[in-house]
């Protein structure tokens, strides 16, 4: 019973004003961040409990990890329940991979995700041998910046060539062969 309400109704009416107050109740953000494995795999990286007005939109906020990109947040309204659940989708960066072949073959660049395994192919030109890729970053791993792997190259000592004696014509300007030397 209220105590300021009539108990019979007046000759000329009543208002009644009704009141109530705002309930709370929380709801939980989980933070998912990509997998490497299949870009549409989220792994859970944590969870956060928000109290907040029921019947209200959520109001999640993305935090800030290095190395990924938040999503658009979908809000949604809060259930009296404690079930509502917002998840919030962080994509991981990309970052450009180049290989410095010093003019041997070209190898295209390419695009690779933190974290994700550098390839490491095998470039070839005639009269050396590739030894190796320098410039590799820690455990073969995409860093969170742009890469370029540098290639080590050798002279292969059983590659033939042949040296050739030039003379240049004084009339023309063009070249007479004089010796020609193969070297094995």
């Amino acid at each position: 019973s209220c105590p300021n309400m009539p108990t019979t109704m007046p000759e000329n009416g009543a208002t009644l004003t009704a009141q109530w107050n705002a309930s709370t109740t929380t709801y939980t953000v989980e933070h998912k961040v990509q997998s490497l494995e299949d870009v549409n795999t989220y792994t859970l990286r944590e969870s956060e409990v928000v109290e907040w007005i029921t019947e209200w939109m959520t109001n999640a906020k993305a935090k800030d990890y290095s190395w990924f990109a938040a999503d658009e947040i979908s809000q949604v309204v809060i259930n009296w329940d404690h079930s509502t659940i917002v998840p919030v989708y962080y994509t991981r960066q990309s970052y450009k991979l180049n290989y410095n072949v010093a003019g041997w073959e070209e190898i295209a660049s390419v695009t690779l995700k933190y974290q994700e395994n550098i390839p490491l192919p095998t470039p070839s030109k005639q009269g050396y041998e590739f030894v190796e890729w320098t410039n590799i970053p820690e455990n073969n791993k995409m860093p969170a910046n742009d890469v370029t792997l540098v290639a080590k190259l050798s002279p292969r000592t059983d590659t033939s060539y042949t040296v050739k004696h030039l003379t240049e014509n004084v009339n023309d300007g063009w070249y007479t062969e004089v010796l020609s030397d193969r070297v094995v």
